[in-house]
Formats: structure tokens, C-alpha cells, sequence
């Protein structure tokens, strides 16, 4: 494995609808994903129906998650799979609680960037904003970030410092990638 690719990991849950290509059929899959990608795979044969019916896949899939969390707590990605899976599953309380757990074992940027959007879904937006503008502390190169905290900050707020901060970080979105030079 690569030395910059060390610290990352796929958890691989082979295709097949949770219904085909069990076992050694979808560990290829993970194999070509591992040598092409340099880095760890992790591949699950969860139970399947029909003899093991839903939610079998996805406790499984769970409990693959959370063993990897047990297994490298400061590591970001297993949390981030797993808020995925638990808010996709409508667990929104679940998903909240990895991403504070997460959160407090690591202040992995895509995991804030979650915790932006779990406040914006449920109407925190002065939550999201202070999220938000974290994250464009660290890197106010990101346009997703940037426009995500224009965009609340024009849509949420009214006073005119929080204005005059989205129209700055508006400007900087509109002069990226053009010339600034008069011909």
C-alpha cells in the first residue's frame, strides 16, 4: 500500500441488490478495487434473502461499520459510511450521534461538512452557518463550502455584517478561474 494512502480504507459492500454475488463471486470486485486503488478493502459477504430476509444486509452492514469505528476510532472514513447509511435508513438520531462521536474523535472536514447539512435539514441554520464558516476558515478555496455559507448567510440572515460577509465570499466565487488583468 502506498505511504499516502496508509490511512484510507473502502468498506465494500458488493453489488447484486443484496441478493447476488455472495462470497467469493463479489470479493472480485473489491480485489480490482484494491489493487487498482492502492489502498485497504474491506469486503463484507452479508446475509442475503432469501434465506436471511431484510433488514439481515443491513444490520450486517452496520455492525461492519461500527466494528471499524472499535477498530481506528480517530479515523474519519467509517464515520462518515456509517452517517450515511443510518440518515439514508431515515435513523436520523443515530446518524446524529456517529457524527458527534465522530466528531469528537476527529475533526475530519467532510465530517463537518455533514454536521453542515443534518443543522440546514432541520432548520439550525444559524448552526450550519457557524459550521460553515469553519470550514471556510480552513479552506476558503472551496466553492461548495463557499457558496453553501453565501447562500445561508444571504437566505437566513438580514443584518448587514452577515450581507457584506456573503457578498466578500460571493465575489471571491465570481472572480475564480477568470482574469483579472485589463487588456
Amino acid at each position: 500500500i502506498p505511504e499516502a494512502n496508509r490511512g484510507r480504507l473502502l468498506l465494500h459492500l458488493h453489488g447484486g441488490a443484496y441478493v447476488l454475488y455472495p462470497g467469493e463471486a463479489g470479493a472480485g470486485e473489491a480485489m480490482v478495487m484494491a489493487g487498482y486503488g492502492g489502498f485497504r478493502v474491506v469486503s463484507v459477504d452479508y446475509r442475503m434473502a432469501p434465506d436471511h430476509p431484510f433488514p439481515a444486509a443491513l444490520e450486517d452492514a452496520l455492525a461492519v461499520y461500527r466494528a471499524l469505528i472499535a477498530e481506528t476510532p480517530a479515523a474519519a472514513q467509517p464515520y462518515r459510511g456509517l452517517v450515511a447509511l443510518l440518515a439514508g435508513q431515515g435513523d436520523v438520531t443515530g446518524a446524529e450521534a456517529t457524527l458527534t462521536a465522530g466528531l469528537a474523535a476527529t475533526e475530519d472536514a467532510d465530517l463537518l461538512f455533514l454536521q453542515a447539512g443534518l443543522l440546514e435539514s432541520r432548520g439550525n441554520y444559524n448552526g450550519a452557518i457557524a459550521v460553515y464558516e469553519t470550514l471556510y476558515a480552513r479552506d476558503s478555496g472551496n466553492a461548495v463550502v463557499a457558496n453553501n455559507l453565501a447562500s445561508l448567510l444571504t437566505t437566513q440572515r438580514a443584518d448587514p455584517g452577515s450581507l457584506e460577509r456573503a457578498h466578500a465570499i460571493a465575489r471571491r466565487l465570481r472572480g475564480r478561474g477568470r482574469s483579472t488583468r485589463v487588456i
